[in-house]
Parts: C-alpha cells; structure tokens; sequence
C-alpha cells in the first residue's frame, strides 16, 4: 500500500470517548435503580405527555367558545364567531304593523340594524326591560341585533356538553343546536341569522 505524504494523520481522542461511553452507563444503572413509585411517576408523565393535544387542535374540533346570556329568565349562549359586538342602552324605533318578534330597529353607526325578541321563539313571554342590550349577530358582516337580559361571561363547552333538546317548541328547535346539562340552551348563531320568523316580507 502506498501512502499519501500530504495525508495528514487523524488523532483519535480516546480519553473523550471513553469518559462519554462511561456517561451513558452511569445513567442507564440509575434508570435500572429507580424505586417502583419513581419507575410509575416517570412512565406517568411520559404518557401525560402523549396525551396531550394541541390547543389549536381541541379548539377547532372540540370546543364551542360561546357567550352566554339571559332572555327573560331563560339562559342562553351563542359562539362567539357569530357575535360582532356588544351594545347597551341603545334606542330601538319600533317598527308598526309587523309581527311581536320584532322590536323595531337601530342605527349603528349610520347602518339601519333589524332588532328582534327571542321570547316567542323560546316560549317566553316578552317581558318590558327598563334597559336595552343588544347582541349584534353576522357572520361576514352585521346582519341582526337580539334584545337580551344579562350579559354573562365567555366560556368554552366542549363539545359532547352539549346534549340534545328533550323538549322546546318547534321554533326552539330550529334556532337551538342543543343544551347544557344546567338547561342553558346553545343558540345555533346560522339558523338564527336564516330564521324566516325574521323576515319582514314573510310577516306582512
């Protein structure tokens, strides 16, 4: 064989690898010497973190983001995605001759907003409110206001929290996708926005 005088020779540090092969034999004897209890908590946390979903992923399959509120003493929550904004003591101007859902409408900002009652699509009496707020509903742009009672905080359900209505006229039905198990009922943001109980035209 012939060699390369220009080859520069190779120094291999053994010292460094041996110190690093010691190093991985000193923590594979500690892992054999853990205590059952320490053995369980280890494997515990090793599948906690298996377990684990992303929260973008629990928020787009397996929660509903909702605010919640009272109509006449009956609770209710609608997503958040249908609500565009949030306004108290506004004035309603009534509309005549037009049917007892429809409380009149509001200027927001110089766009003309239908403002409806909820009650008779919930079996509730319309009940007189010494102030008015407003939930103002669209998707892509603003299409309706609801009268409502109190305004309660967000909060997340997931998904298998909302049960079936066991009850509940049939207009109920059409505008709710279900409840809780304290009986709030979850307003289905699309049907109400489509409810033709909301359209004038279908009511003269």
């Amino acid at each position: 064989m012939v060699l390369d005088p220009h080859r520069q020779e190779v120094k291999i540090d053994w010292t460094a690898i041996k110190d690093r092969l010691n190093s991985v034999s000193q923590a594979m004897d500690d892992a054999e010497q853990l205590t059952p209890q320490q053995a369980a908590a280890t494997m515990d946390a090793r599948a906690r973190r298996l377990a684990e979903v992303p929260e973008t992923k629990l928020e787009d399959q397996q929660v509903l983001e909702v605010v919640q509120f009272s109509i006449s003493g009956q609770r209710c929550a609608i997503e958040t995605r249908f609500i565009h904004e949030v306004i108290r003591e506004e004035t309603v101007t009534p509309i005549p001759a037009v049917g007892n859902c429809f409380a009149g409408v509001t200027n927001l900002r110089g766009q003309i907003v239908l403002v409806v009652h909820l009650e008779p699509l919930l079996g509730l009496e319309i009940t007189t409110k010494s102030h008015v707020q407003l939930l103002v509903l669209g998707e892509q742009r603003t299409e309706l206001a609801i009268i409502v009672d109190d305004i309660d905080q967000v909060l997340r359900l997931r998904r298998e929290q909302v049960l079936e209505l066991s009850g509940g006229t049939g207009s109920l039905r059409e505008i709710a996708c279900g409840c809780t198990a304290d009986a709030r009922v979850i307003l289905d943001g699309r049907a109400l926005l489509q409810c033709e109980d909301f359209s004038i035209e279908e009511n003269e």
